[in-house]
């Protein structure tokens, strides 16, 4: 097995475990908050005052993270774009050493054509 197959396979597996791993305790920064600490972080969480839904269910007043400022979603954001980098890289090391093998069997079997033309042509020659 050669040395760079290892290491792209190993590179797979590991590209395998990162994409399957969730985040356990994904919780915002603002979560668990009160009220004083969540106005002080106005620019990443709001205060959200208690209610009662349509169902006549209550919610307790909290601390939310804005939109687009949560800690589980950014951190969602970051993983995938490093694990599509990766992909990426590895799809183009593998694909740049096909083509190298490629291109050295074609010059191989170029070269080989060519000297089996040159013999052909000097036996073809008449002697004079």
């Amino acid at each position: 097995m050669n040395t760079t197959f290892k290491k792209i396979s190993i590179f797979a597996s590991l590209l395998a475990a990162l994409s399957f791993t969730t985040v356990a305790s994904a919780q915002s920064q603002c979560s668990g908050l009160s009220s004083s600490a969540c106005s002080a972080k106005s620019s990443q969480c709001t205060w959200r005052k208690s209610s009662v839904d349509k169902n006549g269910k209550k919610t307790k007043a909290h601390c939310r993270a804005l939109p687009g400022k949560s800690k589980a979603s950014n951190k969602a954001k970051s993983t995938k774009k490093a694990v599509s980098t990766k992909t990426k890289k590895a799809v183009s090391t593998k694909k740049a050493s096909v083509t190298k093998k490629t291109k050295a069997k074609a010059t191989k079997t170029k070269t080989k054509a060519t000297s089996k033309a040159k013999k052909t042509a000097k036996k073809a020659k008449p002697k004079s």
